[in-house]
């Protein structure tokens, strides 16, 4: 699958557009390590995952947490 043919949700933060970028380094045994891997960044707020798998950093880019809305205001 390429880069590109992965849906990603906007960034859970600002709701910017998320893209999905390979992993480079400049130690090249570090470079050998993460060869396969990408990492996901916003582009409006710059923040992002840490270099996996194409599939393990969309699926973590992907995961929402659960938000449970409760009314501490009401009287009971």
């Amino acid at each position: 699958m390429k880069i590109e043919d992965h849906e990603l949700l906007p960034c859970p933060f600002c709701g910017g557009e998320a893209k999905m970028l390979r992993a480079a380094f400049e130690n090249e045994e570090i470079a050998a390590k993460y060869a396969n891997c990408v990492g996901i960044r916003c582009t409006k707020c710059l923040v992002s995952t840490i270099p996996l798998s194409e599939e393990d950093a969309v699926k973590l880019w992907n995961t929402r947490a659960l938000v449970i809305s409760v009314d501490l205001a009401k009287d009971k």
